[in-house]
């Protein structure tokens, strides 16, 4: 049964807790891979939910990408010009900025907050693609030694899955009321 709990944690990101708890309970019942269908299953989900009202949502993503990119670029600034120490700037920029981000973003999302959460951080994600690929020092990047290449991927990746989280959890709790 633990699977079914997990399974309705789950689809709860993407629907209403009593609808999450009657498909998990559907899908316990079905032929084939359990998770391969719940994972199919809160996929479908996030789609319905980020086509529901695309330009509403395609607004906040933009607006949510821009704020948090200036968010986090004023920091930098403040950083350089007034030299704050690097663990500040580390825990702004890994934790404080993207989770009060998430938070405000599916605060405004209401309905899609993890599809909003998730396409703020699929721009961030791109961008720093787009920037490698197209960098003149591309090679540069993957010639680092692998501790610092995998710290440098970490920096750039990992705000993006606070974000998500600070959207799931506030979706979570607004339906715990």
């Amino acid at each position: 049964m633990r699977k079914v709990t997990a399974a309705e944690w789950l689809l709860s990101l993407f629907t209403t807790p009593d609808r999450a708890s009657a498909v998990a309970g559907d899908l316990l019942e079905q032929r084939g891979s359990f998770w391969f269908n719940t994972l199919r299953t809160a996929g479908a989900l996030l789609l319905k939910s980020a086509v529901a009202r695309p330009f509403r949502l395609l607004l906040i993503i933009l607006l949510g990408y821009l704020v948090h990119s200036g968010v986090t670029t004023n920091a930098w600034v403040s950083h350089i010009t007034r030299g704050h120490t690097p663990l500040w700037w580390l825990a702004w920029r890994l934790a404080v900025a993207p989770a009060t981000m998430g938070y405000v973003v599916a605060r405004f999302a209401r309905g899609s907050e993890v599809a909003a959460c998730l396409g703020v951080a699929v721009i961030e994600w791109s961008l720093f693609g787009v920037g490698i690929g197209h960098s003149h020092m591309a090679a540069a990047y993957f010639a680092l030694p692998p501790a610092v290449l995998a710290w440098f991927l970490f920096h750039f990746t990992a705000p993006g899955f606070v974000l998500i989280c600070a959207g799931a959890w506030t979706r979570k709790r607004r339906y715990a009321h």
